[in-house]
């Protein structure tokens, strides 16, 4: 009686139907603008991404990089496949940006155009994002003349005087 009651407990515990998974809220559009390095030398490229999120079936505007930035040239712009996992999509754009002077400047805020499957639009505004563009000049760039001659600091090594006059006796010894 007690096996027989141990195999309908292991069986019902079992069981092939399992709780469905809780229902996922449908995501609100959102935009963000990722910038990947925020700090550039001068020449250095960076990548500024716009990732828009919606819930299926939203059309959304192509996004369109500024016409220009401060200190910066812009590359190239490319829109990425639709990422769509049933929940969300996700369209991503790559634009490639050049640091061509030195200074503080700013990644304007895009406005982007989203209708929902109604066609009712709707703009979804990305934030200014903060870039760093730095010298690439070494740390004394007002310096005209050349650093002095410094010899490494070594430890416990013979001073190069003495392993001067060492090298000259042994190549005098290997004359003779």
């Amino acid at each position: 009686m007690k096996r027989a009651l141990a195999a309908l407990l292991a069986l019902a515990a079992c069981s092939a139907e399992q709780a469905p998974p809780p229902a996922a809220a449908p995501p609100t559009p959102q935009a963000v603008v990722a910038i990947e390095p925020p700090k550039l030398r001068l020449g250095d490229v960076a990548v500024v991404e716009v990732t828009v999120v919606t819930p299926p079936g939203h059309e959304v505007a192509p996004v369109r990089p500024p016409p220009a930035v401060e200190r910066l040239w812009l590359l190239d712009a490319e829109a990425l496949p639709l990422e769509s996992d049933g929940v969300r999509e996700v369209r991503r754009t790559r634009i490639r940006v050049r640091a061509r002077e030195a200074g503080s400047t700013q990644w304007p805020a895009l406005a982007i155009e989203v209708k929902d499957r109604d066609g009712a639009a709707r703009t979804l505004t990305t934030e200014a994002r903060a870039i760093d563009v730095l010298s690439a000049l070494p740390p004394a760039p007002d310096r005209v003349e050349p650093f002095p001659y410094r010899l490494p600091a070594a430890r416990g090594a013979t001073p190069p005087l003495v392993a001067a006059a060492a090298g000259s006796a042994a190549t005098l010894a290997a004359l003779a």
